[in-house]
């Protein structure tokens, strides 16, 4: 699995700077999904690190993160974040939806079945 993101990179992104343990432990694990997942939805496709398509995909990684951190003190509402198009965020919604157009430029397509 690529570490697309990791913890300290979760904090930063959202902006604390002194994380609890609680934030520490939620954002390691936030990074381990979203690193998991963007390595399923790239379907065995390997990334050379370093290239822009790396650099691409961390930064589509940290923003997954992003959302799906800030989920945790906002879990009926909207993130605070906007996709792509600019639509604000719902959490009821799978958090690489927002990302999925840049990590499916570089996928190897959907598999089978």
């Amino acid at each position: 699995m690529t570490a697309w993101v990791d913890g300290a990179a979760v904090l930063a992104f959202v902006g604390i700077g002194a994380p609890s343990p609680g934030e520490q432990q939620w954002a390691d694990a936030v990074a381990a999904a979203v690193s998991s997942g963007v390595d399923v939805r790239l379907n065995g496709a390997l990334i050379d690190d370093p290239s822009p398509a790396h650099d691409e995909l961390t930064a589509a990684a940290q923003l997954a993160a992003g959302e799906a951190f800030k989920r945790r003190s906002t879990p009926f509402g909207v993130t605070g974040y906007a996709d792509l198009q600019g639509v604000a965020l719902r959490v009821a919604r799978d958090y690489l939806d927002g990302v999925a157009p840049l990590i499916a430029r570089y996928s190897n397509g959907p598999g089978i079945g």
